[in-house]
């Protein structure tokens, strides 16, 4: 009875649309539509229906649209065809007029955010979003039809990020993408002369958003599986009705972006009952009401979306009516179900996507598992960016405010997700991170709501130095100090020498020179270095390596993190001649025969090696003392030539923290095989570029970055 009751209110709003097709008057495409010659518009689901049927009216005033779907074949031949149209067509009205196909899946979140990353890299611009795309489950929770079981997501009705289908193809994968976008929705509305409505986002939605009267009734949640134990009518209106918010919601932030200037308009068209494939799959008893429903045209159904999409402000219709208006059959205004415009509502649904584009994979055992990883990742993926070329390929704002809100104010330090203790791993993974963007000036601002009064800097810096212990010189790497590793050593010398850094620069005589001559900088020097350099020294071995503490196991990455540590302080030459030769065979020795290098002897090859090796012979000026050749042939056959990354060896799979020390390796044997790298400074893992900022952080070793060999 309850899917009787639906289909029966969405009958009766059906039949009280007005539609006057003779009538001279009413908005029609080719008579009402603008020349679109030099906008930019990105349409989703355009392989089927009204995705289709906007495209070409698009291409055909001159747009160039950007036209998003999953099904490749299909996309690339339609796109194909729409472009050869325009070329047989003559007409100031088509100049201009361009196809784009992308592939776009609105099931995973991931392949949203590479078809919008491919959008930033061709447009500076975007002009009108059309969300289309949207998916109609027709099961009906434990009781689903035989219709419904031969649907080929039954019976789990996910997305890829497992969230419930319907919400989060319609809902979150349009939130996501337009937060992507939003940086190019933003310059085309700066870059416009109008003072209003020149940007649109306009949603498909349905009237059967009315039989939602409350979208989070039942305390429902997309993220929950329970959520999928109602009909799919009421999931599918659910959507609608969560298309609705965000098209109002984001034209609202952004022109808060904009100084509360009215330069993007959000609205929302029911097409109606188009005569296309939507309903191919809708189970055999829902197939009576349909056909009792009056049905609009292709070019009708896409009339009334275009008409909020495109339609200019002027004297007949102005900015308050298309501002978050709800447009019917044909192109008229309608008044949406009061659950459309409720705050509390949008707020929620706002609220709700914001949370899960943020952290896509929340619902999944292994985003839990790897927390304590997250502001690392981030470091090795936008280092790696860096290095290829691409800084800005990550959300920057994004990512600096995740990185802010990973500050423990109970302690002063960084964790690694939100809520996280403060560590000194993740706190200099924040800071470089920061360090990168230029913005480490945020670290000034006192955090919101920290009692201490204290900025975030000097909270940081009170953290990693209360991490020493004052007798042997060793770093824990926190608060707890269960455990002291040359690995937090160097992480707590890194972070406080990248925090001399200001925007103002430091000069040489703002340095403190020690009494062995050796220039260091505030707050470097409230450690006591001695002991520091002594507790570096007290974990070399016998056989040439290092090891975490005092007698343990020589491993290469120590090798890395002792010698980098004694370059920032200028301890290098407390290391014995003799040491260092010893030192430097046996990071030598670290080569197999395949070309991999290994962390210590009868071990299997890793590319991570290529990293913490190669750093630490290049800090002795001896990187030729590795056959470069082998070892670049061995990085490369690590790498995943159909989805990219870089695996710890061939055939397995591919993660961020190999790709990070492959390319890193690669880039530090230097040409042929770092062609089209930037340069890595082997002291600190950091691009040279952004080092080169504060020549005060590399005085100890200038000679190194020069290709000489250092004493």
């Amino acid at each position: 009875m309850g899917l009787m009751n639906d289909m029966k209110v969405i009958i009766r709003s059906h039949s009280n649309t007005k539609r006057d097709r003779k009538n001279p008057d009413c908005w029609s495409i080719p008579k009402d539509m603008p020349n679109l010659t030099g906008k930019v518009v990105v349409v989703t689901g355009t392989t089927s229906g009204l995705g289709e049927g906007l495209s070409r009216h698009l291409i055909m005033k001159g747009a160039k649209v950007y036209m998003l779907a999953r099904n490749i074949e299909k996309g690339e031949q339609y796109a194909k065809q729409l472009n050869e149209e325009v070329e047989k067509t003559e007409g100031n009205s088509v100049r201009g007029g361009h196809s784009v196909f992308i592939t776009c899946d609105f099931t995973d979140l991931s392949s949203v955010r590479k078809a919008a990353e491919e959008i930033k890299q061709r447009e500076e611009a975007i002009h009108i979003i059309i969300c289309n795309a949207g998916i109609q489950t027709h099961h009906q929770g434990k009781n689903a039809d035989e219709s419904s079981k031969k649907h080929p997501l039954f019976p789990l009705y996910l997305t890829v990020q497992e969230h419930e289908l319907n919400f989060g193809v319609a809902v979150l994968g349009h939130h996501f993408l337009i937060k992507l976008l939003q940086p190019l929705l933003l310059a085309a509305a700066k870059q416009s002369d109008s003072s209003t409505g020149s940007v649109r986002i306009a949603s498909v939605s349905s009237m059967a958003h009315e039989q939602m009267r409350d979208i989070y009734r039942k305390n429902w949640n997309p993220s929950d599986q329970a959520a999928l134990q109602v009909a799919g009518q009421e999931l599918y209106g659910r959507s609608k009705l969560g298309i609705m918010h965000l098209a109002f919601a984001w034209a609202d932030a952004l022109n808060v972006q904009l100084n509360e200037q009215e330069k993007v308009i959000g609205c929302t068209a029911s097409p109606g009952i188009v005569q296309t494939n939507f309903f191919k799959n809708i189970p055999e008893m829902h197939i009576k009401f349909v056909q009792m429903l009056p049905k609009e045209t292709l070019d009708e159904g896409c009339a009334t979306i275009l008409f909020g999409a495109t339609q200019p402000i002027n004297e007949r219709i102005g900015l308050e009516q298309l501002q978050h208006a709800y447009i019917t059959p044909i192109a008229r205004f309608a008044k949406p179900h009061k659950a459309a415009l409720d705050a509390e509502n949008i707020k929620r649904t706002w609220k709700w996507c914001e949370e899960q584009s943020l952290a896509s994979h929340t619902s999944s055992l292994t985003y839990h598992l790897t927390t304590h990883l997250r502001l690392n990742a981030i470091y090795w993926a936008l280092t790696a960016l860096h290095l290829l070329g691409s800084p800005d390929a990550l959300p920057q704002q994004d990512v600096i405010a995740y990185v802010l809100d990973c500050f423990d104010q109970r302690e002063g330090g960084f964790g690694a997700h939100p809520g996280h203790d403060s560590h000194v791993l993740a706190t200099l993974s924040a800071v470089q991170i920061l360090f990168m963007y230029g913005v480490l000036d945020k670290l000034d601002e006192v955090a919101p709501n920290d009692q201490s009064g204290q900025s975030r800097r000097d909270r940081i810096i009170a953290f990693v130095i209360s991490l020493q212990d004052k007798q042997t010189g060793e770093f824990a790497g926190d608060s707890a100090k269960l455990e002291y590793d040359t690995r937090f050593l160097y992480c707590a010398i890194s972070t406080l020498c990248l925090l001399s850094t200001t925007t103002k620069g430091i000069s040489e005589e703002e340095g403190t020179e020690t009494e062995d001559g050796i220039r260091i900088y505030e707050p470097l020097t409230r450690i006591d270095r001695k002991k520091t350099i002594d507790a570096i020294l007290a974990c070399y071995n016998f056989d040439g390596g290092f090891g975490r503490i005092a007698g343990s196991e020589s491993h290469a990455s120590q090798s890395f993190v002792s010698i980098g540590a004694l370059r920032i302080l200028g301890g290098v030459n407390c290391l014995g001649q003799q040491q260092r030769r010893k030192h430097e065979r046996w990071l030598s020795e670290r080569q197999l025969p395949n070309g991999g290098l290994n962390g210590r002897p009868q071990k299997l090859e890793d590319v991570c090696y290529s990293w913490w090796v190669l750093s630490a012979l290049a800090m002795f000026g001896k990187l030729k003392w590795i056959n470069g050749d082998k070892l670049a042939k061995f990085i490369l056959n690590c790498q995943d030539p159909d989805n990219g990354g870089i695996s710890d060896r061939p055939d397995n799979v591919a993660d961020v923290f190999h790709t990070l020390f492959g390319v890193a390796g690669l880039g530090m044997l230097g040409p042929p095989h770092s062609n089209g790298l930037q340069e890595i400074d082997p002291v600190y893992c950091l691009p040279v570029a952004s080092i080169e900022r504060f020549p005060h952080l590399k005085r100890s070793y200038q000679s190194l970055i020069q290709g000489t060999n250092v004493s």
